[in-house]
């Protein structure tokens, strides 16, 4: 019994050791070279508050606390595995970064380095090149809006990094390789969130995106292809898809109960080429916030399913042919906070119904062919271009928290109500077609002076 109680205390104390030895490495020993190879790479970059839209006078550059007498884990941005010391995060964004990381760039020695976040700079090139492939402990790569010059290439050696989970290019407008694209997909079986927007891939939608995928970003890549059978639409952990502005990715929507459909948050089919009508099978997308089909050519009536989306917060239909009026059911969308039907062919009144969904805030119907005011609590009316006619409505008195009023191209007549002139909130965009009294106008004008006024007041204390 003694023997089995002095042996648990051995192996006790054993663990003490050991992880006191752990602890004094990683706070003394690792960190010390590590230190040096983080200077290493802060030297061979330049700060200017002028390289990004993001750097000001007010930018904190995260870099500026490195020096050679701290403690590197302590430095802004850099994280430090609590238990041997080994640098496993940097996130230096937005910290006015220009330059070139190249390849023999002492960053590659960070061997344990799972998280890097080099977005919001302005860097010369894809940062390390095809050495890249040395970070293989990589799981978080952010370089979006990094200044990558267009025409620059996305390294064939990033598809070695096997553990990645989360993959940010957007916004750089560099170029990926056919080849290197495939190897991608092929390789990062462990990828959950892939934002390729504004990254150029001419290349047809490919058939191999990992099942893994729960983001999906490939907006403005100029991909093509017919999206009806496409492989996206069994992607069983998908959450967010976004493929607009892709004229070229054409074909409609399918009629069937998409894999996703109980996971599916954002879809994004804006300005590409899909046709037809909108299927049922969209009400069955229980879980969406968030449906984009902006300019399309997508014809016929808003499916009755629609009032199925009940988690819904944002709608944009702007710019297709629908024709017939079947809003009843966006009646249902009691989240709705933006509603966007502008550039469609609707017409007559606007549903009294959708006047109780009390979370909107910004309603677009410009250019159709309403012909009744739609009473609700708005931030921001659009109505231009519709056949609104007499004098203006008197609800607009109501709308108390109204900062965007647009109603310019239709047929009023009359003034405007006085209550606009009392308003003491900001009218932007006063776009108006119709004769209305000069002094409401001035009091409209000298309400917009008094709020500036105010603005520049608070920012100079």
């Amino acid at each position: 019994m003694e023997y089995q109680k002095l042996l648990i205390a051995f192996c006790f104390y054993s663990l003490f050791v050991q992880q006191s030895q752990l602890t004094y490495a990683g706070k003394h020993l690792y960190p010390r070279d590590q230190a040096f190879y983080l200077l290493q790479f802060k030297q061979g970059l330049t700060i200017g508050r002028n390289v990004h839209y993001y750097c000001d006078e007010d930018t904190h550059a995260k870099t500026f606390s490195w020096n050679v007498t701290g403690d590197c884990c302590e430095w802004d941005g850099v994280t430090c595995n609590g238990f041997t010391g080994h640098v496993i995060g940097l996130e230096i964004s937005s910290s006015c970064l220009s330059g070139t990381i190249h390849a023999n760039n002492s960053l590659t020695k960070l061997v344990h380095l799972q998280r890097l976040n080099l977005a919001f700079n302005y860097l010369d090139d894809f940062p390390l090149g095809n050495s890249i492939s040395e970070l293989t402990s990589l799981t978080h790569l952010n370089l979006s809006d990094s200044g990558f010059l267009k025409g620059k290439m996305i390294p064939p050696g990033l598809s070695k990094l096997s553990k990645l989970i989360s993959l940010d290019l957007t916004w750089n407008f560099i170029q990926v390789g056919q080849t290197t694209l495939t190897s991608l997909l092929h390789n990062l079986t462990n990828l959950e969130v892939l934002l390729f927007r504004n990254v150029h891939a001419p290349f047809e939608l490919p058939k191999n995106f990992p099942s893994s995928l729960r983001k999906l970003s490939l907006e403005g890549t100029d991909m093509f292809g017919n999206i009806t059978d496409s492989q996206l639409f069994h992607l069983p952990n998908l959450q967010v898809l976004r493929l607009g502005w892709n004229p070229l990715i054409t074909g409609i929507l399918p009629n069937f109960n998409w894999s996703f459909s109980g996971s599916i948050l954002e879809l994004d089919f804006s300005h590409t080429g899909i046709f037809g009508k909108v299927p049922d099978s969209v009400g069955n997308l229980h879980s969406l916030c968030y449906l984009d089909l902006s300019s399309n050519s997508l014809s016929g009536s808003i499916p009755e399913s629609f009032g199925n989306l009940t988690a819904i917060t944002e709608l944009r239909h702007t710019g297709n042919n629908f024709t017939v009026s079947v809003l009843s059911s966006i009646s249902k969308l009691n989240k709705l906070v933006h509603l966007d039907l502008s550039n469609n062919h609707f017409q007559g009144s606007f549903p009294e119904s959708i006047g109780n969904l009390t979370n909107i805030i910004k309603l677009t119907l410009q250019c159709n062919n309403f012909t009744v005011w739609p009473t609700m609590y708005l931030w921001s009316l659009n109505l231009e271009n519709n056949f609104l006619q007499g004098p203006l409505h008197q609800s607009i008195c109501d709308l108390y928290n109204l900062q965007v009023l647009i109603l310019a191209q239709n047929n009023f007549s009359g003034s405007i109500p006085g209550c606009l002139g009392g308003f003491v909130f900001l009218l932007e965009k006063p776009k108006w077609y119709v004769n209305f009294a000069e002094d409401i106008a001035q009091q409209i004008a000298a309400n917009k002076r008094t709020r500036q006024k105010k603005r520049r007041q608070r920012k100079m204390n």
